[in-house]
């Protein structure tokens, strides 16, 4: 009997993870060391595979729903941070104020030096003040959803289980 199972556990042993390479090629293949957001990529993956597996027939736990639910509000969280869409969000307020403002890089040639060029900064010391304020905003947001998220995740992770 000890043998049959060691067979079984063996071929599910091979079976899934071949599936788990399948299933997290192309993460790790864009996966780099150097930035947050990746990180935060795998971690989003993982969530998703998660709440899929809860709401699954293969769930045991007499909780898997309200899990699976649970799991989903971190999944809302996390994307919020990975598609960080702060600075547009924030940035409402300004258009508000300048709705035919364009943002575009003006350059010109130095004086020194007419092979490179500055940028030139047309905006007006109002604009300035506000972009600073939509900019602090922005900065806020992400912060807010940062401490939610891990929050929730502190709180909740140790419940998902099966």
């Amino acid at each position: 009997m000890i043998i049959i199972n060691t067979i079984k556990d063996i071929y599910y042993n091979i079976k899934y993870g071949i599936e788990n390479l399948i299933n997290w090629f192309f993460i790790i293949w864009r996966d780099r060391d150097f930035d947050h957001c990746f990180f935060h990529e795998i971690m989003l993956h993982k969530l998703k595979n998660m709440e899929k597996f809860f709401r699954s027939d293969y769930a045991y736990s007499v909780n898997a729903n309200k899990d699976a639910d649970n799991i989903k509000h971190a999944i809302n969280l996390l994307e919020r941070i990975v598609n960080n869409d702060y600075t547009q969000e924030a940035l409402k307020l300004f258009y508000e104020k300048y709705p035919d403002y364009k943002f575009e890089f003006k350059t010109e040639p130095c004086p020194d030096n007419p092979n490179l060029h500055r940028l030139i900064d047309d905006k007006t010391e109002e604009q300035k003040e506000l972009l600073s304020i939509c900019y602090k905003n922005a900065d806020e947001l992400e912060k807010k959803d940062y401490n939610e998220m891990y929050k929730y995740l502190r709180e909740h992770i140790e419940e998902w289980w099966d």
